[in-house]
């Protein structure tokens, strides 16, 4: 699905559900090459888009493209008969969707989500976030970002109103804060560093539910807008079906004091925070979490080892029951809430969206002016920066940001600084952990 924000980019996810088809997203400010590679690897069967966007669809043999707006497109529409369509909705652990996250291998993987798991995010909007049949949910989220699928479960499973935000309004200031109350918006998700970001005279609509997540959410931001808004921290993993624990500021009044925890369990999820022999640990020790539930990913598209190493058997759960290791640290708090503490390997969160360091190195040693490199998280407060260091080839000139970029991911493309240095490295250090390059490499100094 190729299609921009439209009421065409729903009635396409809605086509494809009727069909029984699962849909892939394509985020097209992604590089043509990394599209070409999810549509081969997803073994895409069609591919949707629209004529002003044709140019950035990557032609790929074998797979049809089909423009909604093509003139020949309403004509074959017409010349169908009215039968019914030969196939009917999909059962529940088919899939529904396909979306790649980074890899660690330099190549994104595709998580396979099916539709058992929908079901329960609609149950967590309406028991835990107040979803009314009549609310107006706000859409948006990239439609390469698996939040997308939350808007449309929230609005279109429950009988209300998706609204669609425009191009225009998708900033931190009075255009977006205007939107939001001239549309009477409800209920939206929304990144707690563009909330942040929100100037001074700028407020969210009074009554309304924000879920904010998928990075750190200062503990200010409950502070600034908890009066007004209902703010509700989230914690999701694309391998569950978008949402896994949620942690709601009106059970907990007041400014959160230290780390804004993430939450309780949503319905039908079991989480667990376990050791390195997959023992609970007590409330108050640190572990890794596990989730487990009924919107469980079916696993990695076409990586049967890596699915068998991420998602393993549950030991606590029915006989047959799968957990997925998230390699994320955790701890219980006596209330019953998780802690997130950070991660156990080298993926970082840039602006919610998950990276895998060695899948920026893999882009950077692909330049042939590159012989080593090594990336690392930069951390100033709430705000991660991506800090990449090279080793040029001999005879060789250095990297710039017009060779590089287009290998990168989007979200990794729209900062880039070069500076010179009267000290040279013949290698780069060597990476057994990331927080032992970040002890070697030189630390990132002024302006991004």
């Amino acid at each position: 699905m190729a299609v921009p924000r439209s009421a065409d980019t729903v009635a396409t996810v809605l086509a494809a559900m009727r069909l029984g088809a699962a849909f892939l997203p394509l985020d097209l400010v992604h590089p043509a090459d990394r599209l070409a590679y999810m549509i081969e690897d997803s073994r895409a069967a069609l591919v949707v888009g629209t004529e002003p966007v044709a140019g950035k669809i990557p032609d790929v043999p074998g797979v049809p493209v089909l423009l909604l707006d093509d003139p020949g497109t309403a004509a074959a529409l017409r010349d169908l008969p009215d039968a019914p369509l030969g196939s009917g909705p999909a059962v529940l652990d088919t899939a529904a969707y396909v979306i790649y996250t980074s890899g660690s291998t330099g190549r994104p993987k595709g998580v396979v989500v099916p539709h058992e798991g929908i079901a329960s995010l609609v149950a967590t909007a309406v028991d835990r976030m107040g979803l009314e049949r009549d609310s107006r949910v706000l859409q948006f989220a990239s439609v390469g970002f698996d939040v997308f699928v939350f808007e449309l479960a929230m609005a279109l499973c429950h009988g209300g109103r998706l609204v669609l935000i425009t191009d225009e309004a998708r900033v931190a200031g009075p255009a977006l804060t205007d939107f939001l109350a001239d549309q009477r918006i409800t209920h939206m998700i929304l990144p707690p560093s563009l909330v942040s970001a929100l100037p001074p005279g700028c407020a969210l609509p009074e009554g309304s539910t924000v879920l904010v997540g998928t990075e750190t959410v200062p503990p200010d931001l409950f502070e600034r807008f908890g009066t007004t808004a209902h703010l509700i921290c989230a914690y999701g993993l694309t391998e569950a079906t978008v949402n896994s624990t949620l942690w709601s500021a009106r059970e907990h009044p007041g400014r959160p004091s230290g780390r804004v925890p993430i939450g309780r369990p949503d319905p039908n999820t079991r989480c667990y925070v376990l050791d390195e022999h997959l023992r609970p640990v007590p409330p108050g020790v640190a572990g890794e979490l596990y989730v487990s539930g009924r919107g469980l990913a079916r696993g990695y598209l076409g990586k049967p080892g890596l699915t068998s190493e991420r998602f393993v058997a549950d030991p606590y759960g029915p006989p047959g029951s799968r957990m997925y290791r998230t390699g994320d640290r955790a701890r219980w708090r006596a209330d019953g809430n998780v802690d997130f503490l950070g991660r156990v390997d080298t993926q970082v969160k840039v602006r919610g969206f998950r990276i895998e360091l060695g899948e920026i190195e893999a882009a950077l040693t692909s330049h042939p002016s590159v012989a080593q490199a090594a990336v690392v998280p930069d951390r100033d407060g709430d705000i991660v920066r991506l800090v990449g260091y090279a080793v040029p080839e001999a005879g060789r000139g250095s990297p710039t940001r017009r060779s590089c970029a287009p290998t990168w991911p989007a979200s990794c493309r729209s900062t880039w600084s070069r500076r010179s240095s009267s000290r040279s490295t013949a290698r780069c250090p060597s990476r057994p952990t990331a927080s032992s390059t970040g002890r070697r490499c030189p630390r990132r100094t002024g302006p991004p």
